[in-house]
């Protein structure tokens, strides 16, 4: 495999223009100002999986510029941080932009995978080093769809998730558990930007829902990772899903009802817990899932309306 490309910017000449561009993320509208096409193309790299809007519709204005030692961010009118290369500054504005759209979004937002294949939708929460990410890119490359490796949002009136599309990252040293499986390239180094020590694959490379579409959750699945363990999935209570869920969501500060809403969702469906020791096994674990259990009502995907929207 190639060696991935860094997010650098080049030595040649830079256009005199600022690009601009708006994302919508859980329903909030940034606007991002670029000094080069460089910079554009690294944010257009880990945000272009979500859609685009008129420029003149915007929630926030951030504008990026090129200073001695690296970058410069403002907010509105605000000086907003300063970063000491283009790694630097996508990750941590990138971060910010999530955690503000976060803190916006009206549903409750939980830190989790999730994937879909032949109408079943499969939901993997778990805090960061879970494996949920692996697990993720391990299916969408056996061929499910992706609807997120980060966050998944609950629409409490249908019950309901919907698509997160941003950039699904993973460590380095993971990258070759997967170049087996990767028939279609999604690996390739055309496609994979390196931040900070993670591959981050491009969103485009994957085939996500359209915007607006949601789906009715299948069985909920709480991974952990134990390098060199046996791969045992196990049914868990409601009430420790409950509990598990409530913890993951990113947002529960700002979500009325949130037991409430989350006890529902469990309710619906099957929840399980996963010791993975190992990529291949897990991976058939999750996939004998449906063989068990399969929930009439997770055979459909639909539009949601414009006023509820979810990301991506």
């Amino acid at each position: 495999m190639k060696k991935n490309r860094r997010a650098e910017p080049s030595a040649g000449p830079q256009p005199p223009s600022i690009l601009t561009q708006t994302f919508v993320v859980l329903g909030s509208r940034f606007t991002l100002r670029f000094p080069s096409q460089d910079v554009a193309s690294a944010f257009h790299h880990v945000l272009g999986g979500f859609p685009t809007t008129d420029p003149s519709s915007t929630d926030l204005l951030f504008t990026i510029s090129n200073i001695t030692n690296g970058f410069a961010a403002r907010r509105n009118r605000s000086p907003f941080g300063v970063y000491q290369n283009l790694e630097d500054l996508v990750s941590r504005l990138e971060s910010a932009l999530l955690h503000d759209a976060l803190n916006q979004a009206s549903y409750p937002c939980i830190h989790a995978g999730a994937v879909t294949h032949s109408g079943q939708t499969l939901i993997l929460p778990g805090a960061s080093g879970s494996g949920k990410t692996t697990l993720v890119l391990g299916l969408v490359l056996r061929g499910w769809t992706l609807l997120s490796d980060e966050i998944v949002p609950v629409f409490p009136s249908t019950m309901e998730v919907g698509v997160f599309p941003r950039v699904l990252c993973i460590k380095n040293n993971s990258l070759p558990l997967f170049q087996h499986m990767d028939t279609e390239n999604h690996l390739a180094s055309t496609n994979v930007l390196q931040i900070l020590g993670v591959a981050c694959i491009a969103a485009r490379c994957f085939t996500h829902p359209p915007p607006g579409t949601r789906f009715t959750p299948g069985p909920i699945v709480f991974p952990t990772y134990r390098p060199g363990a046996p791969t045992r999935l196990h049914e868990i209570s409601g009430t420790d899903a409950l509990t598990r869920l409530i913890g993951l969501t990113t947002n529960r500060q700002r979500i009325d009802h949130l037991p409430a809403t989350l006890g529902k969702l469990v309710e619906s469906t099957t929840c399980f817990a996963l010791t993975a020791g190992s990529l291949e096994p897990a991976l058939d674990v999750l996939e004998s899932i449906f063989q068990r259990t399969v929930p009439d009502a997770n055979r459909h995907a639909r539009t949601g309306s414009a006023s509820n929207t979810p990301p991506g």
